[in-house]
């Protein structure tokens, strides 16, 4: 009987077999006949066609699109002497009749269950070569008047767990070295095309999705807008899932992305050189008013300020003052605006906040824009002035570049 181990031998002439076409395609079935797929049994059977002629032959057995063996028995271990009487086969084991034995009606393929795969591919054929001096390494077809192959699929895909990690590639190699920590909570999503399912990695960056049943998968590393981490690898890994063993998946990498966090104050945005920035940001200042718009800036009285003139525009900023809070944070938050569009500053640059704690650059312009919406004008008294002073302030030292972590 055929021993099916894990270990896998180089099948020289694979790639001329996938080319070949089938006419009398084997049948694969297991001990009750059913040919039902995929197998849940591990013990199946190989029956021959009708059609097959009388003679000697010899199976070899390979993964689906995998260039390599699976027998590591010897090829004469797998010869097979077919007699044909009008449609119907007898089979004995070897190269020719044993009237001692009891002819077979099929050929036993045995265990399945100690390899990962879930589809394989068999080819049956009368004219080979081999090697006995090297079990299931060299095996050639050569010019076989009769070759034949069917495919099929072994599992129940009941239990078997699908698991993986995420890292922190720090040397940014796209493999994890030794003391590269696994990364925690990152959510990693298993989809097979209709149903999608997430989970996040424990505390040592592993995860794993249980009872995932037969089938083809995609798991996907998923990385929200806003963390400042790129992948080092693929983000994404095709699985096939049978119930033979569980899959182990790729190791995600991230690294932390490269960021410039070089402010420029509101002083740098009304001289000449930042003239020349924002001119070619603008096209021209033409967009000048739009991108102030945004941002819902206000002028010393509290009133939307806008425009596509260049002096009007630097007159507003170098005039800006705490008297109205709103007016001095827009001036800051205009600045900022520059600093992120022209590139000098990454949205994800990270600032201490001082009462308002951590905060990258990307979130705290949004709580500018929104305290600017909610109260435009907050002169000394005004409830909501002392929260807009500590967004104010917040940008202010990192415009002057004095509060990055």
């Amino acid at each position: 009987m055929l021993k099916f181990l894990s270990c896998l031998a180089v099948a020289a002439t694979a790639t001329v077999l996938s080319a070949q076409t089938s006419q009398y395609p084997p049948v694969i079935e297991t001990a009750a006949g059913s040919t039902a797929q995929p197998f849940a049994t591990d013990v199946l059977f190989m029956r021959l066609d009708s059609m097959t002629p009388t003679g000697v032959y010899c199976f070899n057995i390979i993964p689906e699109g995998i260039e390599l063996l699976l027998n590591t028995n010897n090829w004469e271990d797998r010869q097979y002497y077919v007699y044909n009487d009008n449609g119907n086969l007898s089979i004995w084991q070897g190269t020719a009749p044993n009237p001692a034995v009891p002819a077979l009606d099929r050929i036993p393929l045995g265990s399945f269950n100690s390899h990962p795969s879930c589809h394989f591919k068999i080819f049956v054929g009368d004219n080979y070569q081999g090697d006995p001096g090297t079990p299931g390494r060299t095996f050639s077809w050569g010019l076989s008047t009769f070759l034949q192959y069917t495919t099929f699929s072994v599992g129940t895909g009941n239990g078997i767990t699908v698991a993986g990690s995420v890292f922190e590639d720090v040397a940014n190699f796209g493999v994890r070295d030794p003391g590269e920590l696994g990364l925690a909570n990152w959510p990693v999503s298993l989809a097979d095309g209709t149903t999608t399912v997430q989970t996040v990695t424990d505390g040592n960056g592993n995860f794993a999705f249980h009872n995932v049943q037969f089938g083809n998968y995609s798991v996907e590393l998923l990385i929200p807008t806003g963390t400042g981490y790129e992948a080092t690898t693929p983000t994404s890994f095709v699985v096939n899932v049978c119930g033979c063993v569980d899959v182990g998946v790729g190791e995600f990498g991230l690294r932390m992305q490269t960021m410039n966090c070089l402010g420029r104050t509101p002083g740098f945005w009304r001289n000449k050189n930042g003239k020349a920035i924002i001119q070619s940001l603008t096209n021209n200042f033409a967009q000048l008013g739009a991108h102030l718009s945004l941002l819902h800036v206000v002028d010393a009285d509290g009133n939307p300020f806008s425009t596509n003139d260049w002096n009007t525009y630097k007159t507003w900023l170098q005039q800006a003052e705490a008297t109205n809070m709103s007016y001095m944070l827009s001036a800051h938050l205009v600045a900022m605006h520059w600093n992120v569009t022209s590139g000098g500053v990454s949205s994800f640059c990270i600032v201490d906040g001082g009462p308002l704690g951590p905060v990258n650059i990307q979130t705290l312009m949004e709580m500018a824009v929104m305290a600017l919406m909610t109260d435009g004008y907050t002169p000394a008294g005004d409830p909501n002035r002392a929260y807009q002073e500590q967004i104010k302030n917040a940008l202010d030292a990192a415009n002057n570049n004095l509060n990055w972590l």
